[in-house]
This record gives structure tokens, C-alpha cells and sequence, in this order.
């Protein structure tokens, strides 16, 4: 562990952002930010006691949190995201621990290559790009791809405490260092906020806390052994993952991709982890997709039974080209929509929809805001859509793209 420093205080609560939320004693990085440094030497002095001793003191752990809804039902709780406010003390000592812990992981390589989520310099279009050249040059081999694009069910709140700290364990934390992980993680509480009233204090018993600066690291740390358990190629975007095979055989593929399949449940039996079986999808990619059978392709997945080993199981959704088990012709992935013949037409189609839209608005606005206004309402409404995966669906002809490029000038005039 670190020797912490009123110096390295100083830094990282600097590179906080500077955030008007309050924690539970009601400070917040922004109030923080402006007396630091008189109380950066008495903090340095708590934060090493707590690293050499191994032990997160017990008001660092309080979390209050703000349900942030997500899309569904507004009546149900389990469409909301959970985002713990923290006290802005143990951002400071979180964001110094993260720092060598990232420094450690990337001293030595322990990362899986294939994670590109809270990684830097690297964003989603990394595993967009991986997955347009596995699947093209499989095309110009004449040969299927099978891809399941998997989601998991709250994944950051269902890591278990004891597997986390054993696979910290494994990478070579152990003695101070792991003893103080296992206290970060232990005894955690925290209470929920809406409006002006508060809930109860209750115990959080599992999970990395989402809204932590420690949490997606230590979620990449336990996620990492993943694509170690299957032979598919996978691309991993923290939680979302992507399993691929290629073949020029179908029937074969199928059951290769089954027989895998089987292993992922395994890994996430073990990890008592499970997927979102409404949001876990699967497509076949072809230079026809016309030629594909879709009837006859069942991918199928173990129903994580730990009281029965029949893989008596749950059929992954298969999309097809044209309105054939769904309405949507095209799978979604990291923002971008991948058509079974990576024509990207689906994706364009909704493009120019969101335009549309933006482009009204400012049409609307454009004698009533000042050119400043304009660009910021531009670049929040239309331009972030327009910029979003143009690597990938950009590669289409140009005829393809004319009323998106329409589009934007009518915007930029």
C-alpha cells in the first residue's frame, strides 16, 4: 500500500469532479475541494493509519442513495439504478487506492485484453470495432457467425464479498493490502433518499457500491477470469459481454456455441452471477442473411438450476433479418444497431428518426436563441447522436448515408 501524502490529498481531491452532491454528513467534493489543504496533513495522517492497520473507518462506509430510474415500469424497484453518494473523505482515499491499484493491474497484465470498459483509452467503440473484423472477415470466408450478446442482472450489486476477495487474492493482494479490501467491502450500510426523507440504515450485504471510484475496478478484478472459461471469443465492455464463433458449417456452429454455453453457466453458477433473460440475445451474421435458416438455429443456454443438472433449457432469442421472431431487425450493441448483414440499414433508419427530431427543435429555436445557445442545443441534441459509432456504420455506401449528411448541414445552417 501507498504512502499517502498531504501532496497526493491535495491531487486527487483536485481531480474529483467538482460535484454539488452531498454525502450523509452533508459535504460534498465541491465544498471539499475549497479547504483541502488546510486539512490535507491531519488527512494523510488518518488515511495511512487506516492503509498499515488494514482497516476503512466505519463512516466511510455509509452510502446514501439515489434511486435513478432506468426505463420500464416507474412502480417497480427493480428498474431503478441505485447510485450511492459516499462520503467525500473516502473518495479522496478511494481515488489515491485506485490510482496503484490500476497501476498494479497494469504493471502486470492482468486485465483480460479483451476488457475495454473503465479502461484508458478506451471507449465502446473499441469492442465495436473487434467485432465489425471478426465478423466481416468471416464474411469474406463465406462463413456464419454466431454472436449472443449477454446482459447481466445487476451485476456491480450481486458480486459476492468472499469470491472478490479471493480472486484478489489470487492476483497477488494479499497481507495489509487484501485485509484492508476485505474491511472496505465489510460492514458497508447506507439509506435511501427521496425528496427530503430517508429510509432506515440497513446493511448492504453483497456487491461492489455503485457510484464509488473503487467499485468498477474491483467489479473488472472479479470479472476478469470470464472468456478464461469458453473457447468463444469474447468482447467485454465491464459488465456487458459478447461471446463470437465462426464456422462454415451451421448445424456444427450451433452446437459448438451450445456446448460452450454450458461452460458460461458453469462460470456463472460458481460466481453467483445470473443473466437478464428478457435483454440476453443472439444473432447470426451472413454475407446473405436471406440464406439463413432461422427456424432451424436454437441456441440454448443452461437455466443456472443449482437443483438440477438437466440443461433442460431457456431459448436465447434469435433475431432475424426481416420481422421473423421479432420486430426489430437488428441487435443493439453498445449503442449501435448490427443487422445480420452488417448493412447497418436498421441503424441509419433510427439515425435519421433522432435527426429528424433534433432537427426540428432547432428550426423551432433558431429566432429565439442566441447563436451560443444554438450550438450548445446542436451539439446536447443532434450532433452527440451523429457522432456516436460513425466508425462503424460510417463504412456503408454513400448513397446510404446521403440523408444523414442532408441532414447535418440543414443543422450546421
Amino acid at each position: 500500500m501507498p504512502k499517502i501524502t498531504p501532496q497526493m490529498i491535495i491531487e486527487a481531491t483536485n481531480s474529483l469532479k467538482c460535484s454539488p452532491s452531498q454525502d450523509f454528513s452533508g459535504l460534498s467534493p465541491k465544498i471539499l475541494k475549497l479547504v483541502i489543504v488546510h486539512i490535507a496533513s491531519p488527512l494523510s495522517h488518518i488515511f495511512n493509519l487506516s492503509l498499515h492497520e488494514g482497516v476503512v473507518p466505519n463512516q466511510f462506509k455509509i452510502a446514501k442513495v439515489s434511486p435513478i430510474f432506468k426505463g420500464g415500469d416507474e412502480t417497480q424497484a427493480n428498474d431503478y439504478r441505485p447510485i450511492s453518494l459516499l462520503s467525500a473523505f473516502s473518495k479522496i482515499l478511494e481515488k489515491i487506492v485506485c490510482n496503484h491499484l490500476k497501476y498494479f493491474l497494469v504493471m502486470n497484465n492482468i486485465i483480460d485484453s479483451q476488457q475495454f470498459g473503465f479502461q484508458n483509452n478506451n471507449s465502446t467503440f473499441h469492442p465495436m470495432i473487434h467485432l465489425l473484423n471478426k465478423v466481416t472477415k468471416a464474411m469474406q470466408n463465406n462463413e456464419y457467425t454466431i454472436s449472443i450478446f449477454m446482459d447481466l442482472q445487476k451485476a456491480f450489486d450481486c458480486v459476492p464479498r468472499d469470491t472478490l476477495c479471493k480472486k484478489l487474492e489470487l492476483i497477488g493482494i494479499r497481507g495489509n493490502g487484501l485485509k484492508w479490501f476485505k474491511s472496505y467491502l465489510s460492514n458497508r450500510k447506507q439509506f435511501v433518499r427521496i425528496g427530503e426523507g430517508n429510509s432506515v440504515m440497513s446493511d448492504v450485504t453483497s456487491g461492489v457500491p455503485q457510484g464509488s471510484i473503487l467499485g468498477p475496478i474491483l467489479f473488472l478484478i472479479f470479472f476478469n477470469d470470464l472468456p478464461k472459461s469458453t473457447l468463444l471469443y469474447c468482447l467485454l465492455f465491464a459488465d456487458d459481454t459478447t461471446l463470437l464463433a465462426s464456422g462454415p458449417n451451421l448445424t456444427e456452429l450451433v452446437e459448438f456455441i451450445n456446448t460452450e454455453l454450458k461452460k458460461i453457466s458453469l462460470w456463472f453458477r460458481a460466481n453467483k452471477m445470473s443473466l437478464h433473460p428478457n435483454k440476453t440475445k443472439s444473432t447470426v451474421f451472413h454475407h446473405n442473411p436471406n440464406s439463413i435458416p432461422w427456424d432451424d438455429i436454437h441456441i440454448v443456454i443452461d437455466n443456472n438450476n443449482e437443483e438440477s443438472n438437466i440443461v433442460d433449457v431457456n431459448l436465447i432469442h434469435t433475431l432475424s433479418y426481416v420481422n421473423h421472431l421479432s420486430d426489430t431487425p437488428a441487435i443493439r450493441f453498445l449503442g449501435v444497431f448490427f443487422d445480420p448483414g452488417l448493412n447497418f440499414k436498421f441503424h441509419i433508419s433510427q439515425l435519421n428518426a433522432k435527426l429528424s427530431k433534433a432537427l426540428f427543435n432547432l428550426r423551432r429555436c433558431r429566432n429565439l436563441l442566441s447563436t451560443n445557445a444554438l450550438k450548445s442545443l446542436y451539439y446536447s441534441t443532434f450532433h452527440c447522436h451523429l457522432i456516436h459509432g460513425i466508425q462503424i456504420y460510417s463504412c456503408v455506401c454513400d448513397n446510404a448515408l446521403k440523408e444523414i449528411i442532408t441532414k447535418q448541414k440543414m443543422a450546421v445552417r
